[in-house]
């Protein structure tokens, strides 16, 4: 009984049991016999039912208020070593490529790229996705400098036959295509210093790109990079995809026809 009680006179019952006991008074005439009108009595019945509506509506907004709070309490910002991370683990090239039309790779040698994914890269390029790849000039002069970067100080003639040896694989590949689709295997040599590695990968109508910045005496495998999607990046992804167009049209054309020996 004191809970059924307790229950009427809850902020969102209160209201409307007032209502009723106007309502049944009105059925008798008590109102009317205070002097109150019958046009008197139905605006306040109104105005009762009207407060009663705009409170539930405060108390709905109070609920949906404090639902959010819980749920923002509960999401975790996944901080910057969950955005910026080794490639391994973090981005795969083959996970990225379904429906690929244009695909822009830029580093120093590219050796281990092509030497990895020559044979995907055919399967693209079979089905028409352009495939353009930037590596750095072998014959810069200042290949000592980026030596002196590695964790291995392998020294410049190695970094050079490292390029060569990327040139020739993509020779290679070139060689495997068939006629009619060679033209979409492009190469081209950029002489600035090295600032970053990226794989750059569109489709119709979305694109993704894997950033990496090379790092001062860091090993290729810890080579920290930031993966950036077309669709969750209204800033980024233009700024880093208009940056690997600029260095591609700066950078110089290399024919990938295999020279015959």
């Amino acid at each position: 009984m004191y809970k059924a009680v307790g229950k009427l006179l809850t902020r969102q019952n209160l209201l409307a049991l007032v209502t009723v006991i106007i309502g049944v008074l009105g059925l008798f005439g008590v109102p009317q016999s205070l002097g109150f009108s019958a046009e008197q009595l139905i605006l306040g019945l109104l105005t009762f039912l009207a407060l009663e509506a705009l409170i539930v509506n405060i108390g709905y907004l109070d609920k949906q208020n404090d639902d959010l709070e819980q749920i923002k309490s509960k999401v975790v910002s996944p901080g910057l070593d969950a955005l910026v991370a080794p490639r391994a683990g973090r981005f795969e090239f083959a996970d990225h490529v379904d429906g690929a039309k244009d695909v822009l790779v830029c580093g120093i040698s590219l050796e281990g790229f092509v030497m990895h994914q020559s044979n995907l890269l055919s399967q693209m390029i079979a089905k028409g996705c352009r495939v353009r790849l930037i590596t750095l000039d072998p014959d810069v002069t200042f290949l000592d400098s980026i030596d002196l970067g590695t964790a291995t100080h392998v020294g410049a003639a190695v970094i050079q036959s490292n390029i060569e040896s990327g040139i020739r694989r993509i020779e290679l590949l070139h060689q495997s295509l068939p006629e009619n689709r060679r033209h979409l295997l492009e190469l081209r040599h950029y002489s600035g210093l090295p600032f970053l590695s990226a794989v750059l990968i569109r489709t119709n109508d979305a694109g993704a790109i894997w950033v990496s910045y090379y790092a001062y005496g860091g090993a290729i495998g810890d080579r920290r990079g930031i993966l950036i999607d077309s669709k969750t990046s209204a800033a980024n992804y233009p700024f880093y995809v208009q940056t690997l167009e600029n260095l591609w049209t700066a950078s110089q054309t290399r024919s990938v026809e295999k020279e015959q020996s």
